[in-house]
């Protein structure tokens, strides 16, 4: 089963002990956008592609990838 974006997403958030409310502000984005990435609601543009990359610090396609490999989040 493949693993989506949005899971990927809410693994990492989870990983790091933070709110949504938290990570979005860290981040720099809306804690209603955070929400929608990762129920798979919503797509983020480059930009903020990059900009959950570097807060998580880490290639979103290979965690994603990875957690697909593991077989599940959490």
């Amino acid at each position: 089963m493949p693993v989506s974006l949005g899971r990927a997403l809410k693994h990492l958030r989870q990983h790091t002990g933070a709110s949504q409310r938290d990570a979005a502000k860290a981040i720099g984005i809306s804690y209603v956008h955070l929400n929608r990435l990762e129920n798979d609601k919503d797509w983020p543009s480059r930009k903020c592609w990059e900009k959950l990359e570097e807060f998580y610090g880490v290639d979103l396609y290979v965690v994603a990838l990875g957690l697909r490999h593991e077989g599940g989040q959490r």
